[in-house]
């Protein structure tokens, strides 16, 4: 079972005196299994006294949300994915071949975790903004399998994944992703790639 940590929200400054308050959530070690506590903190906001005791309670449910998405990937239990996606989910680019729904990414994910078997994602911040979040994560693991078409080198890698969610009420609805497959490239030692037959 994989350990959540407790999360901090922090209340940022606002670009106008109009704008709408967001909310940074940044992972902090853990004191305990499945705990959420969200620390008070105290931040000007328009010349006022602002103090945040609680997360509002549809953001909560989203970050519960992106917890499970990305505890799919770390663990292979798929079943997170029933409550963190709507079952029409789409995602952006499309893995190819594969259709949109949320049966086929559990698919994608079990033949992911055939391919590398110990990786793991860490969430490591995520902001809110009206229907959407953004979120910085890094995905760790070794190649141990082919992968991409490169055979097993059994060395480790760490690359930062850039994404973006939108979300039906408390469930992720469709994603945008990007993860840097260059730097996996790199990392395993298959980039750059050598020219062919000693050419320079």
């Amino acid at each position: 079972m994989s350990t959540r940590q407790p999360i901090s929200a922090v209340l940022l400054p606002p670009v106008q005196a109009t704008a709408q308050p967001r909310f940074l959530f940044r992972a902090k070690p853990s004191r305990g299994l499945h705990s959420a506590i969200f620390q008070m903190k105290r931040r000007k906001f328009n010349s006022m006294d602002t103090i945040i005791t609680s997360c509002d309670a549809i953001e909560a449910a989203r970050l519960e949300s992106l917890h499970r998405f990305y505890s799919a990937f770390s663990t292979g239990n798929v079943a997170e994915l029933d409550r963190a996606l709507t079952p029409v989910w789409d995602e952006e680019p499309r893995n190819q071949g594969q259709d949109p729904g949320r049966e086929p990414m559990k698919q994608f994910i079990a033949g992911v975790r055939q391919a590398l078997p110990d990786l793991t994602i860490e969430i490591k911040d995520v902001v809110f903004g009206e229907q959407k979040a953004a979120v910085r994560a890094e995905m760790r693991g070794t190649h141990s399998t082919d992968f991409f078409g490169v055979p097993a080198t059994g060395r480790s890698y760490a690359i930062r994944l850039h994404e973006f969610h939108a979300f039906d009420g408390a469930q992720i609805v469709y994603t945008w992703h990007m993860e840097d497959w260059f730097a996996f490239l790199n990392q395993i030692g298959a980039w750059p790639v050598a020219p062919a037959g000693g050419e320079q």
